[in-house]
Protein backbone atom coordinates (compact mmCIF):
# COMPACT_ATOMS: atom_id res chain seq x y z
CA UNK A 1 0.00 0.00 0.00
CA UNK A 2 3.01 2.34 1.04
CA UNK A 3 4.51 1.72 -2.18
CA UNK A 4 1.38 2.96 -4.06
CA UNK A 5 1.30 5.93 -2.08
CA UNK A 6 4.52 6.82 -3.06
CA UNK A 7 4.18 6.01 -6.88
CA UNK A 8 0.93 8.53 -6.52
CA UNK A 9 2.94 11.48 -5.22
CA UNK A 10 5.67 11.23 -7.71
CA UNK A 11 3.67 11.63 -10.40
CA UNK A 12 1.77 15.33 -8.99
CA UNK A 13 -1.04 16.62 -11.17
CA UNK A 14 -0.58 20.15 -12.06
CA UNK A 15 -4.06 21.76 -13.06
CA UNK A 16 -4.76 24.49 -15.20
CA UNK A 17 -8.47 25.15 -14.85
CA UNK A 18 -10.42 24.77 -11.76
CA UNK A 19 -14.32 24.71 -11.89
CA UNK A 20 -15.51 25.68 -8.79
CA UNK A 21 -19.55 25.64 -7.57
CA UNK A 22 -20.34 26.20 -11.53
CA UNK A 23 -24.25 26.67 -11.83
CA UNK A 24 -24.92 27.97 -15.54
CA UNK A 25 -28.77 28.41 -16.43
CA UNK A 26 -31.07 29.09 -19.32
CA UNK A 27 -33.51 31.35 -18.28
CA UNK A 28 -35.51 28.91 -15.82
CA UNK A 29 -33.59 25.91 -17.03
CA UNK A 30 -30.26 25.66 -14.77
CA UNK A 31 -28.36 23.00 -17.14
CA UNK A 32 -25.06 23.09 -14.73
CA UNK A 33 -25.88 22.19 -11.43
CA UNK A 34 -23.00 22.68 -8.76
CA UNK A 35 -19.98 21.63 -10.61
CA UNK A 36 -16.29 21.23 -9.22
CA UNK A 37 -13.61 20.08 -11.30
CA UNK A 38 -9.93 19.89 -12.25
CA UNK A 39 -8.64 20.08 -15.36
CA UNK A 40 -5.05 18.26 -15.45
CA UNK A 41 -2.45 20.52 -17.66
CA UNK A 42 -1.01 19.06 -20.61
CA UNK A 43 -3.39 16.33 -20.72
CA UNK A 44 -6.58 15.57 -22.36
CA UNK A 45 -9.97 15.47 -20.34
CA UNK A 46 -13.26 13.78 -22.09
CA UNK A 47 -16.49 14.93 -21.12
CA UNK A 48 -19.31 12.06 -22.11
CA UNK A 49 -22.80 11.42 -21.01
CA UNK A 50 -25.87 11.42 -22.83
CA UNK A 51 -27.25 14.11 -25.03
CA UNK A 52 -28.54 17.13 -23.17
CA UNK A 53 -26.53 16.36 -20.30
CA UNK A 54 -24.99 19.72 -20.11
CA UNK A 55 -21.19 18.37 -21.65
CA UNK A 56 -21.27 21.45 -24.42
CA UNK A 57 -22.65 23.90 -21.74
CA UNK A 58 -19.90 23.38 -19.36
CA UNK A 59 -17.47 23.37 -22.17
CA UNK A 60 -18.38 26.86 -23.16
CA UNK A 61 -18.39 27.63 -19.45
CA UNK A 62 -14.53 27.60 -19.87
CA UNK A 63 -14.10 30.56 -22.26
CA UNK A 64 -17.09 32.82 -21.55
CA UNK A 65 -18.17 31.57 -24.66
CA UNK A 66 -21.72 31.34 -22.92
CA UNK A 67 -21.47 35.08 -22.43
CA UNK A 68 -23.11 35.85 -25.70
CA UNK A 69 -26.57 33.97 -25.58
CA UNK A 70 -28.59 36.72 -23.57
CA UNK A 71 -30.89 34.58 -21.58
CA UNK A 72 -27.65 32.64 -20.00
CA UNK A 73 -26.58 33.07 -16.52
CA UNK A 74 -23.62 32.14 -14.58
CA UNK A 75 -22.63 31.51 -10.72
CA UNK A 76 -19.48 30.14 -9.43
CA UNK A 77 -15.50 30.56 -10.16
CA UNK A 78 -13.54 29.22 -12.92
CA UNK A 79 -9.89 29.58 -12.33
CA UNK A 80 -7.32 29.82 -15.00
CA UNK A 81 -3.86 29.75 -13.80
CA UNK A 82 -4.96 30.70 -10.28
CA UNK A 83 -7.45 33.37 -11.89
CA UNK A 84 -11.01 33.75 -11.93
CA UNK A 85 -11.95 33.89 -15.49
CA UNK A 86 -15.21 35.57 -14.23
CA UNK A 87 -13.27 38.14 -12.11
CA UNK A 88 -14.11 42.03 -12.60
CA UNK A 89 -12.07 43.43 -15.12
CA UNK A 90 -11.48 40.42 -16.86
CA UNK A 91 -11.59 40.71 -20.68
CA UNK A 92 -13.77 37.83 -22.68
CA UNK A 93 -11.84 38.10 -25.60
CA UNK A 94 -8.76 37.92 -24.24
CA UNK A 95 -9.72 34.68 -22.49
CA UNK A 96 -10.96 33.11 -25.42
CA UNK A 97 -7.53 33.90 -26.79
CA UNK A 98 -6.22 31.92 -23.92
CA UNK A 99 -8.98 29.10 -24.15
CA UNK A 100 -9.60 28.37 -27.78
CA UNK A 101 -12.07 26.62 -28.57
CA UNK A 102 -12.90 23.79 -32.06
CA UNK A 103 -16.20 23.22 -32.98
CA UNK A 104 -18.49 20.19 -33.79
CA UNK A 105 -19.06 21.81 -37.53
CA UNK A 106 -15.42 22.92 -38.88
CA UNK A 107 -16.31 26.48 -39.83
CA UNK A 108 -13.71 28.07 -42.17
CA UNK A 109 -14.24 31.63 -43.73
CA UNK A 110 -14.43 32.48 -46.99
CA UNK A 111 -10.92 33.32 -47.36
CA UNK A 112 -7.74 31.57 -48.56
CA UNK A 113 -6.05 29.04 -46.46
CA UNK A 114 -3.84 31.20 -45.33
CA UNK A 115 -5.92 34.48 -44.03
CA UNK A 116 -7.96 31.91 -42.26
CA UNK A 117 -5.20 30.83 -40.16
CA UNK A 118 -3.95 34.49 -39.91
CA UNK A 119 -7.67 36.22 -39.06
CA UNK A 120 -6.63 35.93 -35.47
CA UNK A 121 -3.07 37.44 -35.56
CA UNK A 122 -4.28 40.17 -37.68
CA UNK A 123 -7.14 41.09 -35.15
CA UNK A 124 -4.77 41.10 -32.31
CA UNK A 125 -3.09 43.68 -34.13
CA UNK A 126 0.17 41.74 -35.81
CA UNK A 127 1.12 43.75 -38.82
CA UNK A 128 4.42 42.51 -39.63
CA UNK A 129 4.29 40.19 -42.47
CA UNK A 130 6.98 37.80 -41.73
CA UNK A 131 5.80 36.90 -38.51
CA UNK A 132 2.50 36.30 -39.79
CA UNK A 133 3.29 34.05 -42.32
CA UNK A 134 6.35 32.09 -40.03
CA UNK A 135 3.16 31.67 -37.41
CA UNK A 136 0.84 30.77 -40.45
CA UNK A 137 2.99 27.88 -40.98
CA UNK A 138 4.19 26.58 -38.07
CA UNK A 139 0.34 26.22 -36.63
CA UNK A 140 -0.17 24.96 -40.22
CA UNK A 141 2.26 22.14 -38.82
CA UNK A 142 0.95 21.79 -35.53
CA UNK A 143 -2.37 20.77 -37.03
CA UNK A 144 -0.75 18.28 -39.49
CA UNK A 145 -1.79 20.16 -42.19
CA UNK A 146 1.26 21.88 -43.70
CA UNK A 147 2.07 19.24 -46.22
CA UNK A 148 -1.20 19.33 -47.84
CA UNK A 149 -2.08 22.77 -48.33
CA UNK A 150 1.59 24.45 -48.81
CA UNK A 151 1.21 24.42 -52.61
CA UNK A 152 -2.12 26.68 -52.14
CA UNK A 153 -1.95 28.14 -49.24
CA UNK A 154 -3.99 31.24 -51.41
CA UNK A 155 -6.89 28.63 -52.25
CA UNK A 156 -10.09 29.13 -50.45
CA UNK A 157 -10.33 27.18 -47.58
CA UNK A 158 -13.91 25.67 -48.63
CA UNK A 159 -12.04 23.64 -51.05
CA UNK A 160 -10.66 21.58 -48.36
CA UNK A 161 -12.02 18.25 -47.79
CA UNK A 162 -14.10 17.65 -43.91
CA UNK A 163 -11.40 16.59 -42.49
CA UNK A 164 -8.89 19.41 -43.60
CA UNK A 165 -11.16 21.85 -43.08
CA UNK A 166 -11.60 20.84 -39.21
CA UNK A 167 -7.75 20.62 -39.25
CA UNK A 168 -7.77 24.28 -40.46
CA UNK A 169 -9.63 25.40 -37.87
CA UNK A 170 -7.27 23.80 -35.16
CA UNK A 171 -4.77 25.46 -36.95
CA UNK A 172 -6.39 28.82 -36.73
CA UNK A 173 -7.17 28.46 -32.75
CA UNK A 174 -2.82 27.24 -32.65
CA UNK A 175 -2.06 30.46 -34.16
CA UNK A 176 -2.80 32.91 -31.35
CA UNK A 177 -0.71 30.83 -28.59
CA UNK A 178 -3.81 29.12 -26.40
CA UNK A 179 -3.02 27.63 -23.52
CA UNK A 180 -6.35 25.40 -23.51
CA UNK A 181 -8.03 24.04 -26.36
CA UNK A 182 -11.97 23.24 -26.36
CA UNK A 183 -12.88 20.86 -28.85
CA UNK A 184 -16.80 19.73 -28.77
CA UNK A 185 -17.27 16.73 -30.85
CA UNK A 186 -14.24 17.53 -33.35
CA UNK A 187 -14.86 14.22 -35.63
CA UNK A 188 -18.72 13.30 -35.15
CA UNK A 189 -19.18 14.91 -38.63
CA UNK A 190 -16.06 13.37 -40.03
CA UNK A 191 -15.52 9.70 -41.59
CA UNK A 192 -13.51 7.12 -40.02
CA UNK A 193 -10.29 7.99 -41.61
CA UNK A 194 -10.87 11.99 -40.70
CA UNK A 195 -11.39 10.52 -37.41
CA UNK A 196 -8.61 8.83 -36.88
CA UNK A 197 -5.85 12.03 -38.31
CA UNK A 198 -7.80 13.91 -35.64
CA UNK A 199 -7.62 11.64 -32.93
CA UNK A 200 -3.72 11.32 -33.30
CA UNK A 201 -3.37 15.25 -33.54
CA UNK A 202 -4.88 15.16 -30.44
CA UNK A 203 -2.69 12.95 -28.91
CA UNK A 204 0.32 15.37 -30.39
CA UNK A 205 -1.15 18.47 -29.21
CA UNK A 206 -1.40 17.41 -25.48
CA UNK A 207 2.26 17.94 -25.27
CA UNK A 208 1.92 21.27 -25.48
CA UNK A 209 -1.61 21.93 -24.46
CA UNK A 210 -4.23 21.08 -22.10
CA UNK A 211 -7.49 19.47 -24.19
CA UNK A 212 -10.83 19.08 -23.30
CA UNK A 213 -13.07 17.33 -25.55
CA UNK A 214 -16.51 17.10 -25.51
CA UNK A 215 -17.03 13.65 -27.51
CA UNK A 216 -20.55 11.30 -27.42
CA UNK A 217 -18.03 8.28 -28.43
CA UNK A 218 -16.75 6.86 -25.31
CA UNK A 219 -14.17 4.56 -27.51
CA UNK A 220 -13.11 7.62 -28.55
CA UNK A 221 -13.33 9.29 -25.42
CA UNK A 222 -10.88 5.67 -24.19
CA UNK A 223 -8.59 6.53 -27.44
CA UNK A 224 -8.00 10.16 -26.79
CA UNK A 225 -8.34 11.32 -22.87
CA UNK A 226 -5.87 10.70 -19.41
CA UNK A 227 -9.19 11.68 -17.47
CA UNK A 228 -12.95 11.16 -17.85
CA UNK A 229 -15.91 13.28 -16.47
CA UNK A 230 -19.32 11.77 -16.74
CA UNK A 231 -22.09 14.25 -16.56
CA UNK A 232 -25.54 13.10 -16.25
CA UNK A 233 -28.93 16.03 -16.26
CA UNK A 234 -26.48 18.54 -15.67
CA UNK A 235 -24.32 17.26 -13.07
CA UNK A 236 -20.72 15.74 -12.57
CA UNK A 237 -21.60 12.22 -11.32
CA UNK A 238 -17.94 11.09 -11.47
CA UNK A 239 -14.20 12.28 -12.79
CA UNK A 240 -11.11 10.10 -13.29
CA UNK A 241 -8.42 8.69 -14.92
CA UNK A 242 -9.89 7.36 -17.65
CA UNK A 243 -8.78 3.49 -17.52
CA UNK A 244 -10.36 3.39 -14.51
CA UNK A 245 -13.20 5.45 -15.43
CA UNK A 246 -14.03 2.65 -18.11
CA UNK A 247 -13.20 -0.44 -16.28
CA UNK A 248 -13.79 0.54 -12.60
CA UNK A 249 -16.27 3.26 -12.45
CA UNK A 250 -16.90 3.94 -8.50
CA UNK A 251 -20.91 5.45 -9.23
CA UNK A 252 -23.73 2.81 -10.45
CA UNK A 253 -24.75 5.76 -12.66
CA UNK A 254 -21.17 5.98 -14.42
CA UNK A 255 -21.30 1.98 -14.64
CA UNK A 256 -24.68 1.95 -16.14
CA UNK A 257 -24.16 4.35 -18.83
CA UNK A 258 -20.52 3.28 -20.13
CA UNK A 259 -21.89 -0.66 -19.88
CA UNK A 260 -24.72 0.82 -22.24
CA UNK A 261 -27.83 0.34 -20.00
CA UNK A 262 -29.18 3.83 -20.62
CA UNK A 263 -28.13 6.80 -22.68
Amino acid sequence: MSESKEAVAETPVNVKMETQGVNVFYGDNHAIRNVDLDIADRSVTALIGPSGCGKSTYLRALNRMNDTIDSCRFEGRILLDGEDIYGRGVDPVEVRRRVGMVFQKSNPFPKSIFDNVAFGLRIGGEKDKDVIAERVEESLKGAALWDEVKDRLQSSALGLSGGQQQRLCIARCLAVWPEVILMDEPASALDPIATAKIEELIRELREQYTIVIVTHSMQQAARVSDSTAFFYMGELIEHGKTDMMFTRPTKKRTEEYISGRFG
